[in-house]
């Protein structure tokens, strides 16, 4: 559930112009400098403030989920990278699992205020749709696939339909819309 959890957040954020997430690759060439294996998708907050530290980024993003009583909370944190204070911490009542994309929405939007930008720019910001994948990023291509359909832009809608079948071949909701468009023979090079 914390990956998919780091997997939200990432794809959320990922959704602005204003705040811009180091490539794993640069986290990947700044762990060699370190002369640290880079063998985790997300690293304990000491080592990620050191990496962001080393390759000039301002801010660190951390989150945790607790068992509450019967539900749980998710905890978000913005954490200056040189000086380890934390610059905006969230809290957020989780009343059930399949609750947690909500959530996640609403954390990933607050966030991204925290860091500054506009709230217009934020509000424009897909919502994700409510299907069944474990792949955060098949769910981010099917909701800019949902995006082009309103738009009357079926090409770019086949598009992003095609890369989420190629992330997850096993995406019901992305293999029907992707019937119902009539791009089922769309292929995608490089997914």
């Amino acid at each position: 559930l914390t990956r998919t959890l780091g997997a939200g957040v990432a794809a959320a954020i990922q959704q602005s112009a204003f705040v811009v997430p180091l490539p794993r690759s640069r986290v990947s060439a700044a762990m060699r400098r370190m002369q640290r294996s880079d063998t985790t998708e997300f690293l304990p907050l000491e080592v990620a403030r050191e990496v962001a530290e080393r390759e000039n980024v301002r801010f660190v993003i951390s989150g945790d989920l607790i068992a509450v009583g019967t539900g749980r909370e998710l905890i978000t944190r913005i954490i200056e990278a040189r000086t380890g204070r934390v610059a905006a911490a969230r809290t957020y009542r989780v009343g059930a699992d399949s609750l947690i994309m909500e959530v996640l929405d609403r954390a990933a939007r607050a966030m991204r205020r925290d860091l500054g930008e506009a709230r217009k720019t934020v509000n424009a910001t897909l919502p994700l749709p409510d299907a069944t994948t474990p792949s955060i990023a098949a769910l981010h291509e099917f909701a800019l696939a949902l995006d082009s359909e309103r738009r009357n832009e079926r090409m770019a809608s086949q598009t992003f339909l095609a890369r989420a079948v190629a992330i997850d071949p096993d995406f019901a909701a992305a293999h029907a819309q992707l019937g119902f468009s009539g791009g089922a023979g769309v292929q995608v090079a490089g997914v």
